[in-house]
């Protein structure tokens, strides 16, 4: 899936100046501190969905096929308990349980920032953080250019049609603005067992418009409105699979059902060479989802989150004591909302209000070592059915860097966790069958990991070799759940302390042209009472992505083979979660001469049409109280051909 980084056609768009000959690709650039390798870009998956560009990463999970459910999972932990960003902009809360909380469209995204685990103070989260930015107007102009514009459509035999029209330029004075449709008609695609789904016929429209100002060399600004709609006749649990939809009454029914997110976004930014960096982000961002149930006599039902916040963090290098440090500080403020409503009427509303300050000093002691220690204050403000309780705590880390020798680097740190309670599902009104709990306790806890990079050029005949290898424990105490008490109602409870164990490695090969990847992933959790493990646990993972440009054709090839291994480490009364095995094919054509900004990407996804379910996703068999024995896999879809064209002016 990665891009080959040694074809210069293939670079994904930078703030750097490019050649003349280069033309900037739509690309994304995805790195993560699980590998240690750089950057990966990805220009030739044509995604559709987050798992075509995150399941490669070890110790990431996306679970869910439906395009209202993308649920990222890292280690175990779904979103809730991740730091969550779109251009800034905090993606929290909880919507409802048979979708996921996350309206992101891959297409526009220019680069995603993960962090796997809990490994610094700058970050508020159980498991791990995931930043994504879009696409800027500065990044997209050929070099010399004052204007352009790009056009791309897809079709994939899978029951898809796609495209999008993207307008650019630069106004003068330092402006530049970029204007972005993109359009989606999706149908029901069939799993590897040739069974079509049910519910997912609909369609997604995303319209952005971004500005941005460089004030000075050093300084810039940039607002951003960006707007998605997923819209179409869906099923009333579109995370389950349609055997489960089927036996469900009126589950199989197909609602008419809209979720959309608006988010506004103002961002600055100093970027000089020396001196302090800065990055800061004022933002709302509203999460709506409405589903009308006139059909079995019930009234439209509407739910909604909405964020707003700002959040600030700057760098600044200094000398002291004769050693170099290299400070990080910020802050961070958000209040959540969430309501429900029917026909229109709001009728029940909570809220939450966050606020943390960090500081950390990444400090070189020596040129061989580095220490980095780090402390976080941090205050939740609870207002709902729950309780009205106010929590706050301190946290610290500390992390250490040696370089044994210069392409060996031993690495080890661990970081105190904290979260508060969250409120209830928006869409259900959850909170109202709620049973007050207002003894219950924030989750805490530590992250602690230890592991190795090595990256040597020239060795085993290779133009690049690098390797990684992670050790981590993840200890969460008081983890919450929404248990039922009888009745019909539920309650937030502390269910008890859980630990997370794994390792992830990856090893990359690069010759020439050729370029390899290979990485593994294990990880294993298990409550202390019970001895129950998380409900959505990966199996071990082992990926290899081969990259090969072949100049003479201006042509990138990309082939991903992806093993997942039985998981027998289930809830009591779960099935195994079963192996599978996935293989991706691409092939981009990038002319050069007279088709200069022509792109034409083809692909095959589940090439050799495995029929599987995610084991993030709803998996194996479970007899309900009601409906009795269900089947509620969420098959991912089939063999899936895909072709892309685009051109750029």
């Amino acid at each position: 899936m990665l891009a080959v980084a040694a074809c210069p056609t293939l670079r994904a768009e930078s703030s750097e100046a490019v050649t003349l000959e280069t033309i900037p690709v739509w690309s994304t650039t995805v790195s993560s501190d699980s590998l240690y390798l750089g950057d990966g870009e990805i220009s030739i998956a044509q995604p559709d969905h987050l798992s075509d560009l995150l399941r490669d990463q070890p110790g990431v999970e996306v679970g869910g096929t439906h395009s209202t459910n993308q649920r990222i999972n890292i280690r175990g932990l779904g979103d809730t308990d991740l730091d969550i960003a779109i251009d800034g902009a905090r993606q929290t809360g909880f919507m409802y349980h048979h979708m996921g909380n996350l309206l992101i469209n891959p297409d526009i995204l220019k680069a995603v920032d993960l962090r796997v685990g809990r490994n610094s103070v700058a970050n508020s989260s159980l498991g791990g953080s995931v930043a994504f930015e879009t696409k800027d107007p500065s990044d997209l102009l050929r070099y010399g250019a004052e204007a352009g514009a790009r056009v791309a459509a897809s079709y994939f035999t899978n029951d898809e049609r796609r495209g999008s029209v993207t307008a650019y330029g630069r106004l003068g004075a330092g402006v530049d603005v970029m204007g972005y449709g993109y359009y989606t008609d999706r149908g029901n695609p069939e799993d590897g067992a040739g069974i079509e789904a049910i519910g997912n016929d609909g369609e997604i429209y995303n319209a952005m418009v971004k500005t941005g100002w460089n004030v000075d060399s050093a300084n810039r600004l940039e607002l951003a409105v960006d707007t998605y709609q997923d819209e179409g006749d869906y099923t009333y649990r579109p995370d389950m699979g349609r055997a489960t939809n089927e036996a469900i009454p009126n589950s199989d029914l197909e609602y008419p059902t809209e979720f959309g997110r608006t988010s506004y976004t103002l961002n600055y930014s100093r970027d000089a060479d020396t001196g302090t960096l800065v990055d800061a982000t004022v933002y709302r961002n509203d999460l709506e989802l409405e589903r009308d149930e006139t059909k079995i006599d019930r009234p439209v039902v509407h739910g909604e989150l909405v964020n707003d916040g700002a959040r600030a963090r700057a760098q600044t290098p200094l000398q002291a004591a004769g050693m170099g440090h290299r400070l990080t500080y910020g802050a961070t403020a958000n209040r959540e909302r969430s309501a429900y409503g029917e026909d229109g009427r709001t009728l029940v509303e909570e809220e939450a209000f966050s606020s943390a300050a960090y500081l950390e000093d990444r400090v070189a002691i020596t040129d061989s070592f580095v220490v980095t220690p780090g402390v976080r204050y941090e205050r939740y403000r609870l207002d709902s059915k729950t309780a009205e309780r106010t929590y706050d705590d301190w946290t610290a880390a500390l992390a250490a860097e040696y370089r044994v020798i210069r392409p060996l680097t031993l690495l080890a740190s661990s970081t105190q966790l904290f979260k508060g309670p969250e409120l209830a599902q928006a869409f259900i009104n959850e909170s109202g069958a709620y049973v007050p709990n207002p003894d219950i306790r924030p989750e805490t806890g530590r992250n602690d990991e230890v592991g190795l990079r090595l990256a040597q050029p020239d060795m085993l005949g290779a133009d690049d070799i690098a390797f990684s290898a992670t050790v981590f424990r993840t200890r969460i105490e008081d983890k919450i759940e929404s248990n039922a008490v009888g009745g019909g109602a539920s309650q937030l409870q502390n269910v008890g302390d859980v630990e997370i164990r794994g390792f992830e490695s990856s090893f990359r090969y690069r010759i020439g042209d050729l370029n390899l990847l290979l990485t593994h992933a294990v990880q294993d959790s298990e409550f202390d009472d019970t001895g129950e493990p998380l409900d959505r646990e990966v199996g071990d993972t082992t990926t290899l992505s081969v990259d090969y440009f072949f100049t003479d054709l201006d042509l990138a090839f990309n082939w991903t083979s992806r093993y997942v291994a039985e998981e027998t480490e289930v809830p009591t009364g779960s099935d195994p979660k079963a192996a599978y095995d996935t293989h991706d094919v691409s092939v981009q054509w990038l002319p050069r001469g007279s088709l200069d900004g022509l792109t034409v990407t083809f692909g095959v996804d589940n090439l050799l049409d495995e029929h599987y379910t995610s084991h993030a996703s709803r998996t194996g068999t479970t007899v309900h109280p009601v409906f009795g024995p269900l089947e509620l896999n969420d098959y991912e879809p089939g063999r899936n051909v895909k072709l892309t064209a685009a051109y750029r002016f």
